[in-house]
């Protein structure tokens, strides 16, 4: 049985950098992902879409290294954790 819906809520220290909450808003929808973004402290990043697709950018949000130009740098580190709902 494979999970097709995925949704997550990522909590994170801070977002309060214009260009950050930009990326992440890129990134979610080059993922064709929907959600919603509360920026400040704390930041939540809310996403849901298909499964791959979410565990895709919580890999790139939690600092995938390997990808250029992703959060790797100095930000892995504010996410402080996630929530994961899965629906077949």
């Amino acid at each position: 049985k494979s999970i097709m819906f995925s949704r997550r809520w990522i909590w994170v220290h801070h977002i309060t950098n214009a260009d950050r909450r930009n990326d992440i808003i890129r990134e979610a929808r080059e993922r064709n992902l929907s959600g919603y973004l509360k920026a400040g402290y704390p930041g939540v990043v809310a996403i849901e879409g298909p499964y791959s697709s979410c565990e895709d950018f919580c890999v790139w949000i939690k600092g995938n290294k390997s990808r250029p130009g992703g959060f790797g740098r100095n930000w892995g580190h504010h996410v402080r954790g996630q929530i994961e709902f899965n629906e077949n």
